[in-house]
Formats: C-alpha cells, structure tokens, sequence
C-alpha cells in the first residue's frame, strides 16, 4: 500500500501546543543571534531595565506626590491663606484635578503615537513641574482651581506615555513584569512623599513666603532640574 512521505510523520516530531508555547515564553526576550550571545543579551536587556524601567517608576512617583501634596500643603496653613475652608471650596480644589485627568487620556493616547515618547514625555513633564511650581505662588482660590485643571492635563500622558514607551522595548511577554517593577518603585517611593513635606516646610518664612508654598516650589523644582537634561537621556541608551 502506498503511503506518501510527506504525510508520514513520527510521534517524535510533533509537539504539544503547550510545549511550543512554553519555549517561546522561555526565550521571548532572547533570539538566536550570530553578532550577541545569550549571556549579552540577557546584560542588554538588565541594562535597558535599569535606565528605563527605573526611571519610568521615577517619574511616576514625582506624578503620585505632586496629584497628592494637597493634603500636606493643607496641613502646612494653605486652607486658610487661600480661603479653602470656606463651603466646598477645598473639595473643588482636588475634584477639578481628575475632571481633566481622565477626559485628557484618550487624546494623550494618540498624542503619544504622533509625536512619540520621547518628546512627548519630557514635554508634559517639563510643563506639569512648572505648573506645580506655580502653586507656591497663587493668592486666590480661583487661581489654584485653574492651576488644577491644567495639572491634569499634563498628567494625564504620563501613564498612557510610560506604557506605549515601554511596549516599544519589551516583548508581549516582557513588559507585563516592567509593567509591575515601575508602578511598584513609584508606590514605594511615594511613601517618602510626606517626609519630603515635612522638610520643605521647615523652610516657612525664607524669602517671606510660607512653608506651604515651599511645599510646592521645591517638588516643582525637583522635577524641571532633571529635565533640563532632556527625557531622551531615557530612552537613548
């Protein structure tokens, strides 16, 4: 009886599906390469997740404390030098803040396409730390309302940014774990925001300002100084 060879196949060659998917999850971030062994790029990819994976978590904590350093302003005598303890002025305050932050993601989204990470990143970041710097020096009530509303704007990239950014150097089965480590770094780090108030306020009355507006001034400060140093820094490795 003839059988055709093409069709004749041993148990031997034929693998589960599961097995073949279990390899490619083993080697997703490493490929047979005749230029870099195995072992180089495995120290390829640590490097990358030392200077991007840190940084992303970074710049995600600076987003945490200066979307939550309200509170600690308000301790420090803001509430009464602005009139925030009157009706549902301080209320207005922290709700304006997330109105923009969650109607501005969709466009930061396909902002973050056109222009790019890299662009794209250092530019809201840059503006959104001399927005916070500019609530060290508001008088009036209506003046921080509007402060919020543009502080949500600009902080509505950064987590649409950091995750397209990151998309672009990891594979599928990579970058849920980057995913994990930065948001992990920025909560951690975020911890330590309230001490850095307590230090900032203890600057109350240098240069005759109170230590709440230092509060601001300081954090804001501490983020455009890096900036100077373009985000590109954070992806050129």
């Amino acid at each position: 009886m003839y059988t055709d060879p093409e069709k004749k196949v041993s148990g031997a060659d034929v693998k589960d599906d599961n097995e073949l998917e279990s390899e490619s999850a083993s080697d997703m971030a490493t490929d047979e390469d005749q230029v870099y062994s195995y072992r180089e790029q495995k120290a390829i990819i640590h490097r990358v997740d030392r200077r991007l994976v840190v940084m992303c978590g970074f710049l995600y904590c600076f987003s945490l404390i200066d979307r939550g350093n309200l509170g600690n302003a308000s301790i420090a005598g803001m509430t009464k030098a602005l009139g925030l303890d009157v009706g549902f002025r301080y209320s207005t305050v922290v709700l304006v803040f997330f109105a923009t932050y969650v109607s501005f993601q969709p466009l930061a989204a396909v902002l973050i396409r056109k222009i790019g990470p890299r662009y794209f990143l250092s530019t809201i970041s840059l503006l959104w730390g001399i927005t916070v710097m500019g609530f060290g020096f508001v008088n009036k009530y209506k003046d921080m309302v509007g402060l919020r509303v543009i502080l949500g704007i600009f902080e509505s990239g950064i987590y649409p940014g950091i995750a397209f950014l990151l998309s672009t150097w990891y594979t599928r089965y990579d970058v849920g774990k980057r995913f994990s480590v930065f948001y992990i770094i920025g909560c951690i780090a975020n911890a330590f925001g309230g001490i850095l108030a307590y230090g900032f306020m203890q600057m109350d009355g240098l240069g005759g300002k109170a230590g709440w507006r230092w509060i601001f001034i300081m954090e804001g400060l501490s983020l455009i100084q890096p900036l100077t140093q373009p985000l590109p820094l954070l992806v050129s490795l």
